[in-house]
């Protein structure tokens, strides 16, 4: 993702320009391999504590068919959670380069940016709304997957840790993903203007409305100098919340990992 940059209106003279990409970190979806952890796991139960190839290619056993729709509600939950906090900072990041293209009052140099934009928008749009409904369905999956992994027999202490690990660090996950959808809901309002602002200006801009360079930039600040103070708010605002579940995504990847180790299986790369 690219960096949310800290831009001021720039009154007479446009800012310089900012590099790109920088300050938010790149992640992956980062989906869960637990159905299938958990699934083989059950099947190593029910077969008498056998391993590796030859549990998974037991028959699977109604223990395991039970666990089925729980395990996969969990992976599936998890997975639209992470891509819809993607999907937010994602355009957060876009509508604030296009920001920093406007302000140089240059037309064609603001065109890309502003494309890439508004494709990031559409999703973000679908994703602010669904946030909060996400955290809560992720939670309940969190639970439901720690009363299957419990009901699990025939395992050794430190793989039953291990699993409780996986739902220990899934609850943390889902407390990083409230505070995502809280700055979500207070910031995405004044993104929601910048974005409106952004393509008025580029609209006017393309029809002819400023004589030149620095007529554009100055029309720009105009136009978003009343919501700068908000945006700047709702900028550092998802910037923490984006800083703070990084590290409860890597958590969960590091617990599902030594999961992986603690019933001997070969994680899926």
């Amino acid at each position: 993702m690219r960096t949310l940059h800290g831009n001021t209106p720039g009154g007479i003279r446009p800012p310089p320009h900012r590099p790109p990409q920088r300050g938010w970190p790149r992640r992956s979806p980062g989906h869960s391999r637990l159905l299938l952890l958990l699934l083989l796991t059950a099947g190593l139960a029910g077969c008498g504590g056998q391993s590796g190839a030859g549990a998974a290619a037991t028959r699977t056993s109604p223990a395991v068919v039970g666990l089925d729709g729980v395990l996969g509600a969990f992976d599936r939950a998890r997975a639209a959670l992470l891509a819809s906090g993607d999907a937010v900072t994602r355009a957060a990041a876009a509508l604030d380069d296009a920001d920093a293209a406007c302000a140089q009052g240059d037309r064609s140099g603001a065109r890309a940016p502003r494309a890439r934009a508004r494709a990031a928008v559409r999703p973000a749009r679908t994703a602010t709304t669904r946030l909060p409904a996400q955290v809560a369905a992720y939670r309940t999956a969190v639970d439901r997957l720690s009363a299957a992994a419990g009901g699990v027999r025939g395992l050794a202490e430190g793989q039953r840790q291990a699993l409780a690990d996986v739902v220990t660090a899934g609850r943390a996950e889902a407390q990083a993903y409230d505070a995502v959808a809280a700055a979500t809901r207070r910031g995405w309002p004044s993104y929601s203007a910048l974005d409106r602002a952004e393509s008025t200006w580029l609209e006017r801009s393309t029809a002819g409305w400023y004589r030149d360079r620095q007529e554009a930039a100055n029309a720009y600040a105009v136009l978003v100098t009343d919501r700068r103070a908000a945006l700047e708010t709702a900028r550092a605002g998802l910037q923490r919340a984006d800083a703070e579940r990084g590290p409860a995504l890597q958590r969960v990847r590091t617990a599902v990992g030594a999961a992986d180790s603690a019933l001997g299986l070969t994680p899926k790369r």
